[in-house]
C-alpha cells in the first residue's frame, strides 16, 4: 500500500483526493519505484486543478519527477528498443574518468551557492500538495515544490 493523490474522472467531471492504493491498481509497466519524494511542477498543477486537459487516462496519480528506488524492473535487456532502432541517450557517470568527475564537483560548489536552494525551496504535505497546486496556477508559488512521500 502507498499514499497518492489520486485524479479520477467520470460523468460527474474530475475529482482529485488523497487515496492510500494497493500495487495492483499500478498500470502494466516495466518499472516500480518506492517514491520517497516528489515534485510538484506545472504540469501536475494543471493535472490536479483540471484547468487544463493534459490528463490522456483516467485515473491518474501526478508526479512524475520523483526521486526513489527501483524495486522492480523488466525486461533487462536493452534489445527490444535497439532493434526497433531507438535511440538511448543519457549520462554514464560511472564510466567517466574520475578526474573529470572531480573537476564537474569542483566546478558545481565554486559555482553554485547552497545556501540559495533554501530560498528556492518549498516543501510540503502530500495532502498539501492539492491546494498548493490551485497556487501555482495561480502564479503565487515560486521555486520548486517538494513532496516527501511517506
Amino acid at each position: 500500500m502507498f499514499n497518492a493523490i489520486l485524479i479520477e474522472k467520470d460523468a460527474g467531471g474530475q475529482r482529485v483526493g488523497l487515496a492510500e492504493l494497493s500495487e495492483d491498481r499500478l498500470p502494466e509497466g516495466d518499472v516500480t519505484v518506492r517514491v520517497a519524494c516528489s515534485t510538484l511542477n506545472y504540469k501536475d498543477a494543471l493535472a490536479i486543478t483540471g484547468k487544463t486537459p493534459v490528463v490522456r487516462k483516467f485515473p491518474m496519480v501526478p508526479g512524475i519527477d520523483f526521486a526513489g528506488v527501483v524495486e522492480a524492473s523488466e525486461p533487462a535487456t536493452v534489445a527490444p528498443f535497439i532493434l526497433r532502432g531507438v535511440t538511448l541517450a543519457g549520462i554514464d557517470s560511472v564510466m567517466c574518468p574520475r578526474g573529470e568527475r572531480i573537476e564537474a564537483w569542483r566546478r558545481l560548489a565554486q559555482l553554485l551557492d547552497p545556501s540559495l536552494l533554501e530560498c528556492m525551496t518549498q516543501t510540503v504535505a502530500l495532502h498539501e500538495a492539492i491546494p498548493v497546486a490551485e497556487k501555482l496556477i495561480a502564479g503565487a508559488v515560486r521555486g520548486r515544490v517538494i513532496v516527501p512521500i511517506p
